[in-house]
């Protein structure tokens, strides 16, 4: 039902863009700055800021247009849709599923989190210096209060360079880093990296990074 009212909204949206692009009504040159903005947010990422990050920067920068999104598609559903009554139930309809979708998201974050917490909590355990790799620093950091850096969404041999110039001295995975995934797997040995410590109760492997000989 969350994706459907998403659908439903974009579809009006994008008519009440296509409008605002032909029509000559002064009253739709409000809608001008958003319309900038977006073509000048897909344009810098897409020939400036082209490299890859999680979830992209495209993805995240534009959720500041939904406040836009929402305003163009009620103004186009409200012209579009003659009986107001119709609207209102609309309305009342899309915002009763949108917070309900925001309440169920943010209890599976708060327990995805915790549950995060209580894994990088046994590190605490097993780790005895304070520089590692790992895919979610901040994540590590915040809960362990160990120095991390992001790991590389790169090679096998880059992934090890860049931790030898940071010093880092621990690699944690599972990481969504393709070229890590045999070693995590068992599949793959690379004496460069040293399985030390299964955390217990959870899938985390903790690997020490030894220095070149």
């Amino acid at each position: 039902l969350f994706e459907l009212s998403g659908y439903f909204i974009c579809i009006f949206a994008f008519v009440g863009i296509f409008e605002t692009v032909i029509s000559r009504d002064k009253k739709r040159q409000i809608y001008f700055p958003f319309l900038l903005y977006l073509l000048l947010l897909y344009f810098f990422y897409s020939l400036i800021a082209t490299f890859p990050s999680s979830y992209g920067g495209f993805y995240r920068s534009a959720m500041s247009l939904i406040p836009f999104f929402l305003v163009i598609s009620m103004d186009t559903i409200w012209r579009h849709i003659p009986s107001k009554q119709t609207v209102f139930l609309i309305v009342i309809l899309i915002t009763t599923v949108f917070m309900a979708n925001s309440i169920y998201s943010a209890r599976k974050m708060i327990i995805t989190n915790s549950k995060i917490n209580q894994q990088l909590t046994q590190l605490k355990d097993v780790l005895q210096n304070d520089i590692k790799a790992d895919r979610g620093p901040w994540e590590v950091f915040y809960t362990t209060g160990y120095k991390t850096i992001q790991i590389p969404n790169e090679n096998i041999d880059t992934i090890y360079e860049v931790a030898l110039k940071y010093g880092a001295d621990y690699l944690l995975l599972p990481a969504p880093r393709k070229a890590l995934e045999d070693i995590y797997s068992g599949t793959q040995v690379d004496a460069r990296f040293k399985l030390i410590a299964n955390i217990k109760d959870t899938d985390l492997k903790l690997y020490r990074i030894n220095q070149p000989d």
